[in-house]
């Protein structure tokens, strides 16, 4: 259960303080091992909401409630994220970020995982 921040324009050497343009927009990303990854279900800009830092997230599997956390208790910020990773390589429009939030239900194959954040929506992902 993770929140993706998606890289808008190309660049390389961003200050951390200049890193906010670059972001095209926010969503949801669940991963269950290293062959399923979905994004979803709306990509949302960063002028829809002041801060991807106070949003608070929940997860379910089978409809069942598996834990809250808010977006907030993050490591660490995007913007911190674009400026290590421009050091070297220039981001590219697509790219994706992702940070994984401290709600991580234990799931297994059949499960239908739902990953819900606030002002962003719900990600239902079957795990075949």
């Amino acid at each position: 259960m993770k929140l993706a921040a998606v890289i808008g324009k190309p660049g390389m050497d961003i200050q951390s303080l200049e890193a906010r343009p670059y972001i095209a927009g926010y969503t949801a990303m669940t991963s269950a091992g290293a062959r399923l990854s979905a994004l979803g279900p709306y990509l949302v800009t960063p002028e829809e909401f002041d801060s991807p830092n106070a949003l608070r997230a929940s997860a379910r599997v089978n409809g069942e409630n598996s834990g809250e956390t808010n977006t907030g208790n993050l490591r660490s910020k995007f913007e911190h994220a674009i400026e290590t990773l421009s050091r070297r390589d220039m981001v590219l429009p697509g790219d994706v970020i992702a940070f994984r939030l401290d709600v991580q239900p234990k799931v297994r194959r059949g499960d239908v995982v739902e990953l819900e954040i606030e002002r962003i929506g719900t990600l239902r992902t079957p795990l075949a």
